[in-house]
């Protein structure tokens, strides 16, 4: 198969995936899409359509809504222009998914919301470790990106007096990461244990 010829047919395959999740309820990903009320518009139920607005898969991206609790509009075919759509895609590298995605927190790191990834690409911090405390309660921005090795926990036997400890040392105002250093156990241990008691 020539290049030109692959790149075509990955094109079709994504908008063929996109129409399908959208307008077919035998479909997988129909559940998460069309039952939800995503639609495709008009125009661009015609692979051609789409390919003339949109053009061909840029290398290392795919196919993504800007916001994601609407559809795939075109945002100047006659539904879309009658229903006051504005274009709502664009071709988007994995990280920029990732980053729109619904599920992906924003947290709040110093007056700024960020996604896990950024606070990774700025701060250094993996962003499994910062979704990791996040997850585990965490909200304070110094906490979420501290390098500091005794909050991911060491071996310790938590015993119903140790529980109550760090419950009672919680409630006085001590953070789960201060909890995890004092104590020993990991952040999200510490999180189960004060969640146990409430």
């Amino acid at each position: 198969m020539s290049p030109e010829r692959a790149i075509r047919k990955k094109n079709y395959i994504a908008w063929n995936t996109m129409v399908r999740r959208c307008h077919n309820p035998k479909a997988s990903g129909f559940s998460r899409y069309g039952a939800k009320g995503i639609t495709v518009c008009n125009r661009w139920r015609v692979h051609a359509n789409f390919i003339e607005d949109m053009g061909f898969r840029p290398e290392g991206c795919s196919f993504d809504r800007k916001d994601n609790s609407k559809g795939y509009w075109c945002g100047k075919c006659e539904e879309c222009v009658r229903l006051s759509r504005e274009t709502n895609c664009e071709w988007s590298t994995f990280r920029q998914q990732v980053r729109n995605r619904s599920i992906t927190p924003e947290i709040d790191m110093y007056g700024q919301l960020m996604s896990p990834s950024e606070i990774e690409e700025k701060f250094g911090t993996p962003r499994w470790l910062v979704l990791s405390r996040y997850n585990a309660g965490i909200r304070d921005a110094h906490q979420i990106i501290s390098t500091d090795r005794l909050s991911l926990g060491r071996r310790v036997k938590i015993t119903s007096k140790l529980e109550n400890v760090i419950r009672f040392d919680f409630s006085e105002g001590m953070s789960l990461v201060e909890l995890a250093n004092k104590y020993g156990p990991c952040v999200s241990t510490i999180s189960k244990i004060v969640k146990k008691g409430q």
